[in-house]
C-alpha cells in the first residue's frame, strides 16, 4: 500500500500519493511554502507551514528533509516528484482509488472528478501537473 498525504491548503481537501519525501517536496512545489503535509495514516505533520520561517531556515529545514539541495533530489528523483504531483485529488481518496478502477479513460476522469469537488479558484490539480511535466523537462536538461 501507498502512503497517502494531506496536503493542507485553505480551500480544499486534497491528498497526495506516494513516497514520503517525493510528496513532500510536490507539497513545497505546489504551496511554495504556504501548504504543509501531513500523514493520513498517523496525522503527523511532514512538511511544516514554512512560510512565516526565515529563509536560511526554511533552506536548512529542506537540505535535511532532503538529504541535500532540493535541486540535486529533484534531478536524482523527478520521475517519483512527478508521480507525486500528478497524484493529486480533491475530495476522498478511497472514493477516487474505487471510482478511477473502473475507468477507460482516467485522465478524462480526473479532470471531470477533481473539477466537481474543486471550490476554489485556485486550481491545485491542474497547477500540480504542469509543475510535474516542468520537473520531468528539467531533469532531462530542458529549459524551465
Amino acid at each position: 500500500m501507498t502512503d497517502v498525504w494531506e496536503l493542507v491548503n485553505p480551500s480544499d481537501f486534497c491528498t497526495l500519493e506516494g513516497p514520503r519525501i517525493s510528496c513532500g517536496i510536490a507539497a513545497l512545489l505546489l504551496g511554495t511554502g504556504q501548504c504543509p503535509l501531513v500523514s493520513t495514516s498517523t496525522g503527523d505533520t511532514v512538511v511544516p507551514l514554512l512560510r512565516l520561517w526565515a529563509e536560511d531556515e526554511q533552506v536548512a529545514w529542506i537540505e535535511d528533509f532532503c538529504g541535500g539541495p532540493i535541486n540535486q533530489y529533484i534531478r536524482e528523483h523527478a520521475s517519483d516528484v512527478a508521480d507525486a504531483l500528478r497524484s493529486l485529488v480533491y475530495g476522498d481518496r478511497h472514493g477516487w482509488e474505487v471510482a478511477v478502477a473502473v475507468q477507460t479513460d482516467r485522465e478524462a476522469f480526473r479532470l471531470a472528478w477533481n473539477e466537481q469537488r474543486r471550490s476554489s479558484l485556485n486550481n491545485m490539480s491542474e497547477r500540480s501537473h504542469a509543475i510535474a511535466e516542468r520537473v520531468l523537462v528539467l531533469a532531462n536538461g530542458g529549459a524551465p
